[in-house]
């Protein structure tokens, strides 16, 4: 990634006994008025902004991000198991914060500086204003989301005051993330030839997002659960529409195997298939193959960390002739390059990142990128908002549903309709649990199910009911309501007087 050069400020030099005063002239400070002047400059404070999204070091992302956004939910969870909430903190918010509030700062800052400048005359502006805002606003729905209110900064920090109230999180969504990304539809390009940017279909992606975390559920950071608001649901249908539309027209494409998504994304081969991802590069790549990867005997070749889990009640409901299940459940460990088959589902792994033949590094030599939206889960959230906002299953909702479906049967069972057969029939709760059901296979390791299972209000009683996690929870007293929000870091409470989420 690029980083912005801060402009130096050149200093005069004062000589010891002169009674005359030297007057100190910036010639080189970055300004609104001076930065940034063109489409390029504003690319390099754009991606100054990105870089945030994966945060600092080699780490960061890949166990913040990845690691507890896939842990503690019922389809998997990590070598802790529960202890990661059984503790007060689990040490990773304090990293996610920050590295998130770095990204708000910039972009307000671009924004900022955007809004100074007179967009008749840079046509450019427009564009590059409506990605910052919606970079913002993608920023601001995950901490929402994780952290429940929040400080309520629309300026830089420079022209604002430092000690800000936490909002409600619908105030943070009325005042920030709506008008942001009301403001960049219909303002950027179909592209998808950089799948690292925000385009018109990842912004559409993120509306559909937003608009189901609004139509769900949440746990309110004073302790209350939260009814959604029904009608998000057409609006989050028709934003999920919108990036269907964009395949027709040619924009994506479903891969033709799940596995090709996987491969692809380890081997810096563009595909059409993702929306939206964070992207590595050799020097400084990712280690999501070794993180994940099912771990090797007496050799690091093949495998890896085997850092998330599967939970054997939930995999003993699925085929194991999905060719996700085939990529996804690593049923095995390496010698070297050769798998070695295990019998026993409590060593098992979960594989959807893993390394690629001849890959042999721990994080320096794997390219792998982080998928946050492909067409896939573009097409569940169309099925699920389509069920939602049309009281039942539509045509159309089958049609996408499906497409997902056929794609993970086997080869030898593609017409057949034996295995992963075509949904028909089934009344709007039915449908609603095989939409569920099928992101839970399809975005097994993406990061999305605790969020999910938040949003579907049946949080609480999947874990309950989940006997691996019984000794943790009983441990602590059963499952506490604080489960449903992180902990805000306690520097920041204290310094700012807030309070603290209910329940830590």
């Amino acid at each position: 990634m690029k980083k912005l050069l801060i402009g130096i400020v050149l200093m005069s030099l004062f000589m010891g006994g002169c009674k005359k005063i030297i007057t100190e002239v910036p010639y080189d400070f970055l300004t609104p008025q001076n930065f940034p002047t063109s489409a390029a400059e504003a690319d390099a404070a754009l991606i100054g902004c990105y870089t945030a999204l994966k945060g600092t070091g080699n780490g960061t992302w890949n166990y913040t991000g990845g690691l507890y956004m896939n842990t503690q939910n019922d389809v998997t969870f990590s070598s802790n198991n529960w202890s990661y909430f059984v503790l007060v903190s689990n040490g990773t918010e304090v990293a996610w914060w920050k590295d998130y509030w770095v990204g708000i700062n910039a972009a307000n800052n671009l924004i900022g500086a955007l809004e100074s400048r007179d967009a008749s005359k840079d046509l450019w502006i427009p564009e590059k204003l409506a990605e910052a805002r919606a970079i913002r606003a993608y920023f601001y729905h995950t901490m929402a989301t994780m952290f429940g209110d929040l400080p309520l900064r629309m300026k830089p920090t420079t022209e604002t005051v430092l000690k800000v109230p936490r909002s409600p999180v619908q105030a943070i969504y009325d005042s920030i993330i709506l008008p942001d990304l009301a403001y960049a539809d219909g303002k950027l390009s179909p592209s998808n030839s950089a799948s690292g940017r925000i385009t018109a279909g990842p912004l559409k992606c993120i509306m559909a997002d937003v608009y189901m975390k609004l139509a769900g559920w949440r746990r309110s950071s004073q302790g209350q659960m939260v009814a959604g608001d029904p009608s998000y649901w057409a609006k989050a249908r028709d934003a999920a529409r919108a990036v269907i539309d964009m395949e027709t027209a040619g924009v994506y494409k479903l891969e033709d195997e799940y596995s090709q998504v996987f491969t692809k994304l380890s081997t810096d081969v563009q595909t059409h298939e993702v929306i939206l991802a964070l992207e590595f590069t050799q020097n400084a790549g990712s280690n999501f193959p070794y993180a994940y990867g099912t771990p090797s005997v007496g050799t690091t070749s093949g495998g890896g960390g085997g850092n998330l889990r599967l939970l054997r009640e939930w995999l003993r409901t699925q085929s194991n002739q999905d060719e996700r299940w085939k990529w996804n459940v690593g049923n095995y460990t390496y010698s070297g390059w050769t798998r070695v088959p295990q019998a026993d589902t409590g060593v098992w792994r979960v594989t959807t990142f893993q390394k690629i033949y001849p890959s042999l590094g721990y994080w320096q030599d794997h390219l792998t990128d982080w998928p946050l939206y492909r067409l896939a889960e573009a097409k569940l959230m169309y099925a699920e908002a389509a069920n939602e906002a049309e009281g039942g299953p539509s045509a159309e909702a089958y049609k996408q549903i499906n497409a997902i479906r056929y794609r993970a049967r086997p080869a030898d069972h593609k017409t057949d309709g034996t295995v992963l057969p075509d949904l028909a029939g089934l009344t709007q709760q039915q449908f609603r649990e095989a939409v569920w059901n099928e992101r839970a296979m399809e975005l097994i390791n993406e990061g999305k199910r605790r969020m999910d299972l938040i949003r579907w209000n049946v949080f609480k009683e999947r874990i309950e009911a989940i006997q691996q996690y019984e000794s943790s929870l009983a441990s602590v007293g059963g499952f506490n309501m604080r489960y449903y929000l992180c902990w805000v870091p306690s520097g920041e409470v204290a310094s700012n007087e807030w309070q603290q989420n209910e329940g830590y």
